[in-house]
C-alpha cells in the first residue's frame, strides 16, 4: 500500500544521493506532475519527401513544443501505436517500427491542436489515422544514487517519470512490488525514459542485482536495465509496451537469472 506521494516538479532529481549504506525506499508514490516531457495524437497528414508528419493531438496533452528543450539535442523520437478496440489500451505495434528522431515542430494552421513533426529519417508506415507516441527525454531522475551498498525500493510506485540510476559500484539492489503506471488507459507513453537503471556501462561491476514482481507500464525507455551485474536476477514480473526494451542486460554475467517474466510487445535484449 502506498501511504506516502512524493509530488515532484521534474526540474531536478527528485531524490540524489552519494556513498549510500542500507537505504529502504517502501509504500512510497513517486508522481510528476509538471514538466512531463511526453504527447500524443493521430497522423492527419504525411509528407515522406518532407519527411514530415501532422498530428491532432489528443485531449489534454502537451503541445511537442511545450515538451520541445532546444538546450537538449537528444531523446525526441516517435513511434507508432494502436488502439486496443477491445480494452481501449494504447498497445505498441511491434513490425517495422523503429524509434524515429524528431528536431522540430510548428502549429499547422489556425487549429492549436494540430501539429507538424519534422522528422529526422524516413516516416515508414505512418499513414493518415495511426496513433503516434511522441517523446522528448531531457528531465530529471526519480533519483540517481552513486557509491556505497545496499539498496532497496519495496512498494514503491511511479507516475509521470520512473526512470532512476543506481551506479557508482552499488551492490545488493533490490526492487520488489514496484509499478511504472499509466494515468489512463489509453495513454501510450506513461512516462518520458525508462524504468529502474542499475549501475553502467563504465562502471565497476555490481553483483546481487534483483527486481521481481516488477510491473511497468508504457516506459519512455528500457523498462528495467542491468549494467556490468556480475549477479541477479528478473523474476515474476510484467513488463508491456515499453518504446525501447523490456529487459536491457548490457554486458553483464552469466550469473543472471531470468524466470516467470511476461514481455508484452518489447523484447529482451542481451547486449553482447
Amino acid at each position: 500500500m502506498n501511504v506516502t506521494t512524493l509530488v515532484t516538479g521534474g526540474v531536478k532529481e527528485d531524490i540524489v544521493a552519494h556513498n549510500v549504506q542500507r537505504v529502504r525506499f517502501a509504500n512510497l508514490t513517486f508522481e510528476r506532475v509538471r514538466n512531463v516531457t511526453t504527447t500524443q495524437g493521430t497522423v492527419t497528414a504525411v509528407d515522406a519527401a518532407a519527411k514530415t508528419v501532422t498530428l491532432r493531438l489528443d485531449a489534454g496533452y502537451p503541445t511537442p513544443l511545450d515538451i520541445f528543450n532546444a538546450a537538449s539535442p537528444q531523446g525526441r523520437y516517435l513511434r507508432r501505436y494502436t488502439r486496443n478496440a477491445t480494452t481501449g489500451n494504447c498497445d505498441l505495434i511491434v513490425d517495422a517500427n523503429r524509434q524515429v528522431a524528431w528536431t522540430n515542430a510548428s502549429q499547422a494552421g489556425r487549429d492549436p491542436r494540430v501539429w507538424t513533426i519534422q522528422a529526422r529519417t524516413s516516416l515508414q508506415g505512418y499513414a493518415v489515422g495511426t496513433m503516434v507516441g511522441v517523446k522528448s527525454k531531457h528531465e530529471a531522475q526519480s533519483y540517481f544514487m552513486t557509491q556505497g551498498d545496499s539498496v532497496e525500493f519495496a512498494s514503491v510506485r511511479f507516475l509521470g517519470h520512473s526512470r532512476g540510476v543506481i551506479r557508482g559500484g552499488i551492490s545488493n539492489i533490490k526492487f520488489e512490488d514496484c509499478v511504472v503506471a499509466k494515468r489512463t488507459l489509453s495513454q501510450c507513453l506513461a512516462t518520458n525514459g525508462g524504468g529502474p537503471q542499475l549501475g553502467q556501462p563504465h562502471d565497476p561491476v555490481i553483483y546481487n542485482v534483483t527486481v521481481a514482481r516488477h510491473t511497468s507500464h508504457n516506459t519512455g525507455d528500457d523498462s528495467v536495465a542491468f549494467f556490468r551485474v556480475g549477479s541477479g536476477a528478473v523474476r515474476d514480473s510484467y513488463i508491456a509496451d515499453s518504446f525501447a526494451r523490456g529487459i536491457l542486460l548490457s554486458h553483464c554475467g552469466t550469473d543472471i537469472t531470468l524466470e516467470g517474466n511476461i514481455l508484452v510487445r518489447n523484447p529482451l535484449l542481451r547486449d553482447p
